[in-house]
């Protein structure tokens, strides 16, 4: 009785150890099963993590090369052809590699080779010949980059891009999902068996949830920020085998995704940079005539005028011509563009105030389709321009009645002199004075001659200075006796004042130049009885030549000009003063060329004084001073 007890509880015992061993046998091999299945869920999210960060590696050399050829496109400068070079070279290889990882997929294989055929026809269709285009026509390649067609074809790419991206990013948050499941299956069977089997399940089940399930959490979590935006998401990289590869190719795919985007944005601030550093205003505006986008010049623009930066581009132009001298010309465009949207028009305009010139063009913006996208405008100053114009018209009026008056007195005192009718009756002393005119006149176009050949020579940097040790006080006095005669015949008191020798390294001829300059233009301004000084002196380790005149004086907002080529001061036209304005800068131009400074000031109706400061001659020594009356 014993004895079958005995056998019937070791035959239960031996059956609950079988139950038991087929227990834990079942549930170490369900639990070896889930441990296969999320080391598979684990290289296949690995995969998938794979295949995004090479599908964003390749849409970032796709970009590449839409912002190169944009680049090049803007600005004709070949540095931006550099990453576009890059990528067309990059693209075959990551694309073989991209298919390579989807290659056990047909579909996903299909996705691919689509990519990688629509990044080749951006490339065929699209940026080579907008390259050639901006090679043979720079004009006509932004025209064909202001459609749009181009960015568009991008953003499609992009677009298959994005659902590419994100239809494998789900599927290895799927993958992650099923670990979960599976860690989750391991604790359950874990605890359906023999207490010590659970204990050790549950323990070997807390370590797989806390090496592999959180971090794989973590990085499903981080691919759905990523997905979302947040570019600066990161996930920490802790975990075994796989798992820890995943968290750190994860990070490596974000660090990735960060550079492009950092260098996506360095980019347009570069092409915004491009914009703003171009002399023209440029600003864009919708067919409705919103603005779209401007740089800084123009902006600057609105700002100087005091216009507020608000409303269409219409309402702004109605406020800019009431700042015009022509206000209604700017009706008549506005008349133009409403009959016809397409055209394009450009004019000029002067601001009544300040009097600043501008060239402005408008142009209508179409995209892909032909449509009206907008239109675009622009305006550069060229007030500078245009006052060199008038320059140079004032300066062929004044040179042509400067050669005109003394060419006439030549050829009307030669034909006087070459008259044999008055060979018998005109007495020597006459026909000595009329030499005498002739002479004058010559001499006085040869001066005019050599003024604008002395500029000529300055523009080609062509002027030599032959330098030696020069005298400035016999400078002065050689200028004063060449004055003397037309000083005498309007009673002009002439004076030098000097402190001995004072000399400087320099050229004699061009100094002499340089003092004549003053001292006549000093005898042109000074009216009868008036006063004229020249003084010479060292000072401070100069030498100072200063030339002051009694005579009508310089209005005090002409000063600044007053040295300016062909610029004549109002007092000069309003008494009718010969000159070609000349003098004045050439005299400044010697003066620094060695190395010296000249100074005006004025006083209208009291006189005008001209400082000239040139670097003493360091052996040079300075005497008592002296003063020599001269007339």
């Amino acid at each position: 009785m014993v004895t079958r007890s005995a056998a019937g509880l070791n035959a239960r015992i031996a059956v609950a150890s079988v139950l038991l061993a087929l227990v834990v046998m079942g549930a170490f091999g369900l639990m070896v099963s889930t441990i296969q299945d999320l080391r598979s869920s684990s290289r296949t999210a690995l995969a998938s993590e794979q295949v995004v960060a090479t599908a964003n590696r390749l849409e970032k050399l796709a970009l590449d090369l839409e912002t190169g050829q944009r680049g090049y496109a803007l600005t004709g400068e070949e540095a931006f052809l550099a990453p576009f070079r890059r990528a067309a070279q990059q693209v075959p290889a990551v694309s073989r590699r991209l298919q390579q990882l989807v290659r056990h997929d047909p579909a996903r294989l299909d996705r691919v080779r689509e990519l990688e055929a629509r990044i080749t026809s951006y490339r065929r269709d699209w940026a080579d010949p907008l390259i050639a285009a901006e090679r043979r026509n720079p004009h006509a390649a932004r025209h064909l980059l202001s459609t749009g067609r181009g960015k568009q074809r991008m953003d499609a790419i992009r677009a298959r891009f994005s659902t590419f991206v994100g239809a494998e990013q789900q599927l290895a948050a799927r993958h992650a999902d099923r670990s979960d499941d599976g860690g989750r299956g391991a604790i359950l069977i874990g605890l359906g068996a023999v207490g010590g089997s659970a204990l050790l399940i549950l323990v070997y089940a807390t370590y797989l949830f806390r090496v592999v399930t959180i971090p794989v959490r973590r990085v499903a979590e981080g691919a759905r920020r990523l997905a979302g935006g947040a570019l600066s998401t990161r996930v920490p990289e802790r975990g075994v085998g796989e798992v820890g590869a995943l968290a750190g190719d994860f990070n490596a795919m974000a660090d990735s995704l960060g550079r492009q985007s950092a260098q996506l944005q360095r980019q347009n601030a570069e092409l915004e940079a491009v914009l703003d550093a171009t002399i023209d205003g440029i600003l864009m505006t919708d067919a409705e005539g919103t603005l779209l986008f401007s740089n800084k010049k123009i902006e600057r623009f609105w700002s100087e005028l005091g216009l507020p930066d608000e409303g269409t581009i219409w309402d702004r132009l109605v406020r800019l011509a009431q700042c015009t001298t022509t206000p209604d010309a700017y009706y008549d465009v506005f008349a133009r563009i409403a009959a016809d949207p397409r055209v394009e028009v450009e004019g000029a305009f002067q601001l009544r105030d300040s009097s600043r010139s501008f060239v402005a063009h408008t142009a209508p913006v179409g995209d892909s389709g032909g449509a009206l996208a907008g239109r675009i405008f622009s305006i550069r100053e060229v007030t500078a321009e245009r006052q060199s114009e008038e320059a140079k018209d004032q300066f062929v009026a004044t040179v042509s009645h400067e050669l005109r008056t003394p060419l006439t007195s030549i050829v009307g005192f030669t034909e006087l002199l070459l008259d044999p009718e008055l060979d018998e009756v005109l007495p020597a002393d006459e026909r000595r004075a009329h030499l005498e005119v002739v002479q004058r006149n010559a001499a006085r176009l040869q001066r005019l001659v050599g003024d604008l050949l002395f500029f000529a020579q300055v523009k080609s940097d062509k002027l030599a200075l032959d330098v030696a040790a020069v005298d400035l006080v016999a400078i002065a006095n050689g200028a004063l006796d060449a004055a003397r005669p037309l000083a005498v015949d309007k009673k002009i008191e002439l004076r030098l004042e000097s402190s001995g020798c004072v000399e400087v390294d320099g050229d004699g001829s061009r100094l002499e130049q340089l003092v004549d300059n003053l001292v006549s233009n000093a005898v042109k301004f000074t009216p009868e009885g008036g006063t004229i000084e020249v003084a010479v002196r060292a000072d401070a380790g100069d030498a100072l030549l200063a030339v002051t005149d009694t005579g009508i004086g310089i209005p005090a907002d002409e000063v600044d000009r007053l040295f300016a080529r062909f610029y004549r001061a109002s007092t000069a036209i309003s008494r009718e003063i010969q000159g070609t304005g000349l003098g004045l800068a050439i005299a400044r131009t010697i003066a620094e060329a060695h190395g010296g400074t000249i100074h005006v000031s004025s006083t209208p109706d009291r006189g005008t004084t001209f400082d000239v400061r040139l670097p003493l001659r360091r052996t040079a020594s300075a005497p008592a001073a002296s003063v020599a009356q001269l007339a």
